[in-house]
């Protein structure tokens, strides 16, 4: 079985809040935000996790945003293989307008209105020691393990997450290991 493979168009206004897009789902994600709103470090890091773009739509009237991606959608679709699944993500059903041109033209297209995706292990597990004061996160490598096997996140999962989520922290340099005079392994945290 093939899986489907999508690129995520986000209506942030919309959205509201950058937790609840299911990061794992994309291969790209396109997020437009207005000028009311901004983009914290801490979620930044966040769409760390996936390709993603930020679009700042500051200058405009009334639906300015709307309209910008819909113009991003007849761009990337130039670009993007046929296979590609154009996913918008918002309530706005004023977006369907996309399907009437997208599908003749061999694109799949789909809204994501309710946001109800469930958020994956990985992205759980950020969100949960990220939200931890820098201060009280754990400082050693151990207690980093033993943090992630306290939460409930792990009790549900499978045995080698910690380690997964541990390397895929390192690789998108959230978090560096290094190693003292000692020998002991020490954690540094970036400062989402």
């Amino acid at each position: 079985m093939i899986k489907n493979r999508y690129y995520g168009f986000c209506d942030l206004e919309n959205l509201g809040r950058i937790e609840r897009i299911d990061f794992t789902r994309y291969e790209k994600l396109y997020l437009f935000v207005g000028n009311n709103q901004e983009i914290t470090d801490q979620e930044k890091l966040l769409l760390s996790l996936t390709d993603s773009y930020i679009i700042n739509v500051d200058k405009g009237g009334k639906d300015a945003l709307d309209k910008i991606l819909i113009l991003y959608t007849g761009l990337v679709h130039t670009a993007a293989e046929p296979e590609i699944i154009f996913e918008v993500i918002s309530k706005d059903k004023g977006f369907d307008i996309l399907r009437a041109f997208l599908e003749p033209l061999g694109r799949k297209y789909q809204r994501n209105g309710s946001h109800k995706y469930k958020i994956d292990l990985k992205t759980r597990l950020f969100l949960t020691l990220f939200s931890v004061d820098k201060s009280k996160r754990p400082k050693r490598l151990e207690g980093l393990k033993n943090f992630i096997r306290s939460t409930s996140i792990y009790k549900s999962a499978h045995d080698t997450l910690d380690i997964e989520f541990i390397m895929s922290m390192v690789a998108l340099k959230c978090i560096i290991i290094e190693k003292d005079q000692t020998k002991d392994p020490h954690i540094t945290y970036c400062d989402p």
